[in-house]
């Protein structure tokens, strides 16, 4: 996917075989349910997270799971590759990194701490995808497949920055406690 590494966070709904096609870097949430932590797809599935959501709600438990971006050494991980699901590419000098709506999630924040510890070192685009899930997906899906055709960091930027305002997000939730923001 010549020299542009492509980053997100498990809000993104992707297919694993999208992936895995385009080599994209999924950053996972960490989720503390009780004492333990767990890490977002690879201890813990959304199906999971909404099921002991459901478990302590019934059981008139007040504390909820909480959903936690990583912390600013783990997205360092990912963005310098040694992290990677894709093997360590060491020709990688720019990144495009998506995240969740920063409305929504403290990640986006979270990455822009990252790629200023890294300026010098690589070229990095974090971006605010003011959406998340099937609508992040979308714009993570945009940016690969244009990394892929050969487009650098700046012109996959216009791209993202040029579809970001026309997605929209429509969210239903049994109560506003679950969309409550910590």
């Amino acid at each position: 996917m010549g020299n542009v590494r492509i980053v997100t966070d498990s809000n993104a709904f992707l297919p694993p075989d999208l992936k895995e096609k385009y080599a994209i870097e999924v950053i996972p949430h960490r989720i503390k349910i009780g004492g333990a932590l767990y890490e977002e797809d690879a201890d813990f599935t959304a199906d999971d997270l909404f099921e002991k959501m459901s478990e302590a709600q019934a059981s008139g438990l007040s504390r909820l799971p909480d959903i936690m971006p990583p912390d600013v050494n783990m997205i360092l991980d990912y963005y310098t590759g040694q992290h990677s699901d894709h093997g360590e590419n060491k020709d990688i000098e720019q990144i495009v990194s998506i995240h969740a709506s920063s409305e929504l999630s403290p990640m986006w924040k979270q990455a822009r701490r990252a790629s200023e510890m890294l300026r010098g070192r690589y070229t990095i685009r974090v971006f605010d995808s003011m959406s998340g899930s099937y609508g992040l997906g979308l714009l993570v899906e945009m940016a690969a497949q244009a990394a892929e055709q050969g487009a650098n960091v700046h012109e996959i930027a216009r791209i993202i920055n040029g579809a970001a305002p026309h997605l929209y997000m429509a969210v239903f939730a049994e109560s506003l406690h679950y969309l409550e923001r910590r």
